[in-house]
């Protein structure tokens, strides 16, 4: 699961080098790609731009006390309170030292990689099938377009056109899809600017009718209905912050169950899930804080989500609770108390009980990555320090961070790439001054960008290679684990694919989005305002379609 830290960048701003780290909560949400590669930025609602002013003042104040934590409540049926949480982590102050001791004055060597050719790859473009699913957005606030490309890349047609679908600036379209990829679940609003008229809907990918499921909002909720001068004033628009700037979305793993966030029947944002088989809704939690975060166990037993009293102006959310709410509506779970953190970043699951998260705060950022397993409530800790970027496999149970020249700085250590171990052991394996590490299943390893090489793979045993890296981004994997490939959207940019060892260049100016084709044989790529393919092995490109820009989402392949 891909980790997305956003910030807003100021004193000195570089696209790869954060000064400070802010958690920007408001229809005005800036987004920094970092590790997907996009040097994009999502626009917020004009409704925010009278706030932007004192945005650089938060950083000079701590984080607001938080307020008193309170439950998010037990599951509607159930009248019996939560229990608590058998254990209560803690904010680690902010190191003064390097997290381990430092290595040896020698950098670490790079072993050798070779990539053995795979045969003849060419393919004929007109035998692939799939679709590209492509959003586009003229405000920046919604998606107002939604294309279809088929594979051979002889058809693009309009899936919907003209319909403000909210999507929050941290959801991406394969997240919407469900699994069977046939539906997808959109927020409609009659007017974004007021988030009026919000109804959970669904896409259906094939004919692109829009089936409403219900409003979010009720009567008592719904935003706009009191005389404010300011929508951000009106009570109701905080609460639906938590379901509109915030994926508020899941589906469970075989695609029964949809999870979503709410006003409905009470004051606040609660946990609902829809049943496809049954056509019906089911309230899970009612409490006073502000659901979000939901988000399926890997077996579809639980969904874990967290709680809020406020979203705020920027530093942070004032963190009330995460709980693990039974999907069947049986039980409401208290799985630590977060309440000296500015927010909780669900990395993925370890196992289909066990969560790994991290804390976000403004005073330490990312910090104090963890496990925590559901049934017993256990948080285990995996690395309590401070870090810039960090991702993680859940497979191996290692872990790559990064810490810039300026976290450095702060922390007392060096900047470079760091090494967690399956057995908690924390190592630095590089000096450089490092970003964007990500996780790759597709190779197997860990990518990272660094000022030194430009890029590192990280093999999931600690060792490591110097990439021949033509950008300042690391790859994207082709899902055989074979190609990846290699893109900048600087003017001066363009696209090069290569087995690893030596890529070649395809396309010449600014790129964003390369996505792969699921058989691996085929990358699709958005310039400008211009949609092209390229085929396996030459990659010749050619251009699908015009007119499909500006886009601030990943576009997705489905059947």
């Amino acid at each position: 699961m891909r980790i997305s830290i956003y910030r807003l960048m100021i004193s000195g701003c570089k696209e790869i080098t954060p000064h400070f780290s802010i958690r920007v909560s408001s229809p005005l949400a800036l987004r920094k790609r970092g590790f997907r590669g996009e040097g994009k930025v999502k626009k917020g609602g004009l409704i925010f731009l009278q706030f932007l002013s004192i945005l650089m003042a938060l950083l000079l104040v701590a984080c607001s006390a938080a307020q008193d934590a309170v439950s998010e409540g037990a599951a509607a049926e159930a009248a019996e309170a939560l229990p608590a949480p058998t254990e209560t982590p803690t904010v680690p102050p902010l190191p003064t030292v390097a997290p381990t001791e430092p290595p040896a004055s020698e950098q670490v060597e790079p072993v050798e990689v070779e990539v053995e050719p795979a045969g003849p790859r060419t393919v004929e473009i007109e035998t692939l099938e799939g679709h590209l699913l492509v959003a586009t957005s003229a405000d920046g606030l919604t998606v107002d377009t939604i294309w279809l490309a088929d594979a051979s890349g002889k058809q693009v047609r309009k899936l919907v056109d003209n319909v403000s679908i909210i999507m929050p600036w941290d959801a991406e379209l394969d997240q919407l899809v469900s699994p069977n990829q046939t539906i997808m679940a959109v927020i409609t609003t009659a007017n974004v600017e007021r988030y009026e008229d919000l109804w959970l809907e669904l896409l259906d990918l094939e004919t692109g009718m829009l089936i409403p499921i219900t409003p979010l909002t009720s009567f008592d909720t719904e935003p706009g209905s009191g005389d404010y001068e300011y929508i951000w004033d009106d009570p109701n628009f905080q609460v639906v912050r938590a379901f509109t700037e915030l994926n508020s979305v899941a589906w469970s793993p075989d695609g029964q169950l949809l999870a979503f966030m709410g006003a409905i029947d009470g004051p606040t944002s609660d946990l609902y899930v829809y049943s496809m088989a049954e056509k019906s809704i089911s309230r899970l939690t009612d409490g006073p804080s502000q659901g979000i975060h939901p988000v399926f166990s890997p077996d579809g037993k639980y969904i874990v989500h967290a709680g809020v009293g406020s979203l705020g102006t920027g530093a942070g959310y004032s963190m009330e609770g995460v709980w693990a709410a039974a999907a069947d509506g049986s039980e409401v779970l208290s799985l630590y108390d977060p309440s000296r953190s500015g927010d909780e970043v669900f990395v993925g699951w370890e196992s289909p009980g066990t969560l790994i998260v991290y804390s976000w705060s403004a005073a330490y950022g990312p910090h104090n990555l963890r496990r925590v397993t559901i049934l017993n409530q256990l948080v285990e800790p995996i690395y309590e320090g401070a870090f810039g970027d960090i991702a993680y496999d859940p497979e191996t149970h290692t872990a790559v961070f990064t810490l810039d020249q300026y976290m450095a700085e702060v922390d007392g250590s060096q900047p470079g790439v760091f090494f967690i171990a399956s057995d908690g052991t924390v190592s630095q394996i590089d000096k450089s001054d490092s970003y964007r590490p990500v996780y790759s299943p597709e190779a197997g390893a860990f990518f990272v960008w660094t000022s030194a090489y430009n890029a590192l793979q990280v093999n999931t045993d600690g060792s490591f290679v110097q990439l021949p890296n033509p950008t300042d981004r690391t790859p994207v994997v082709s899902p055989d684990g074979y190609y990846r490939a290699w893109s900048t959207n600087y003017s001066d940019g363009g696209l090069w694919i290569g087995p690893g060892v030596d890529p070649m260049p395809v396309f010449d100016g600014p790129v964003i989005y390369p996505t792969w084709h699921p058989t691996s044989d085929l990358i699709a790529f958005i310039s400008a305002d211009t949609l092209y393919f390229a085929a396996a092995e030459d990659f010749d490109v050619i251009m699908v379609a015009k007119g499909i820009d500006p886009t601030n989402w990943q576009p997705a392949w489905i059947d």
